[in-house]
């Protein structure tokens, strides 16, 4: 998934957050807040396991972490600015300052 595509960005987070067995990604427009009746765009990535890739159209998108199967927010807004070919790879690790919360690292190949 490494090679980019002339229709869509590709986007795939891995989840090293120890503080959090099991989470849930959103991916939401930029500025927009994750909607009460929303459902994740990926559901339940286990510790040391990576998303599929996400295919997202070009623009600018806000990602949180929640723990899994809840609204509780472990990290983001983390904005994303994509353009069609783009290929990215983010981390989602431990914020030593605050524990419990997540912070994110963009760690795409150059």
């Amino acid at each position: 998934d490494r090679a980019p595509a002339d229709t869509s960005a590709k986007v795939s987070l891995f989840h090293s957050v120890f503080e959090a067995s099991a989470m849930d990604l959103y991916v939401v427009d930029r500025g927009e807040a994750i909607a009460d009746g929303a459902l994740p765009t990926v559901s339940l990535v286990n510790y040391g396991a990576s998303t599929n890739t996400l295919e997202l159209a070009a623009g600018s998108y806000d990602l949180f972490v929640t723990t899994a199967f809840t609204k509780t927010v472990l990290g983001g807004p983390y904005e994303l600015d994509v353009v069609l070919g783009d290929v990215v790879f983010l981390l989602a690790y431990d914020d030593e300052l605050n524990p419990g919360s997540a912070l994110f690292g963009d760690v795409s190949l150059p």
